[in-house]
């Protein structure tokens, strides 16, 4: 009698070539995950926040950031005046580049607000660019200028379909809220995308 031909399924298929599948699952998977390890860790790396010079044991890292329109009893109003990008010197380092706001504040009626201070950073997405502005620079309701030295290039893209065009800027606010005759100390923390923001001038 003639042999009948049974069909081949797609699994019995697999176990047959199963070493070629793993040889090709492992030539195709580890390039991605490669590539995903690098995105991610990059991104990770770049998502820790603080309002220090340097890192020490007593350093606090913040990982809530308010809007800068979610902030009652105080709202902050921040114009980019100037951004001046540096220079090269001789030795190939860069300096005098910086970021200039007007950074001021507005009261919710009836709260007593007073001493409102701020400190500044401006931080990267992607790649390790960090700036500290002054700490605890005290600001008017008016507007007083804050700057933040910042002697990097940009924009810069140090993965495929990713470009850093700007910093964001990060505040640490301070202000003391008087209540039933009793001061109270405040602190705030509030991101700043300037993405999609332009400076007066710059230079």
């Amino acid at each position: 009698m003639p042999k009948t031909q049974t069909k081949q399924t797609f699994w019995s298929w697999v176990h047959q070539n199963r070493l070629k599948v793993v040889t090709l699952m492992f030539l195709v998977l580890t390039p991605i995950a490669l590539v995903m390890i690098a995105y991610i860790g990059s991104y990770t790396a770049n998502r820790q926040f603080h309002f220090d010079l340097e890192v020490t044991e007593e350093t606090v890292f913040i990982k809530d950031f308010q809007d800068i329109d979610d902030t009652n009893p105080i709202t902050l109003t921040i114009e980019w005046l100037e951004l001046r990008h540096p220079v090269e010197n001789e030795d190939g380092s860069l300096s005098g580049g910086y970021y200039r706001f007007s950074i001021g504040y507005e009261v919710e009626q009836g709260f007593a607000i007073s001493q409102v201070r701020v400190t500044s950073l401006l931080q990267t997405d992607w790649v390790p660019m960090r700036a500290l502005g002054p700490v605890m620079q005290a600001i008017a309701t008016t507007g007083t200028n804050v700057t933040v030295q910042f002697n990097y290039r940009l924009p810069v893209s140090p993965l495929w379909f990713v470009t850093v065009e700007e910093p964001t800027l990060y505040l640490r606010v301070n202000y003391t809220q008087t209540i039933a005759d009793i001061p109270t100390q405040r602190e705030i923390y509030i991101r700043y995308p300037l993405k999609d923001i332009n400076p007066n001038t710059v230079n």
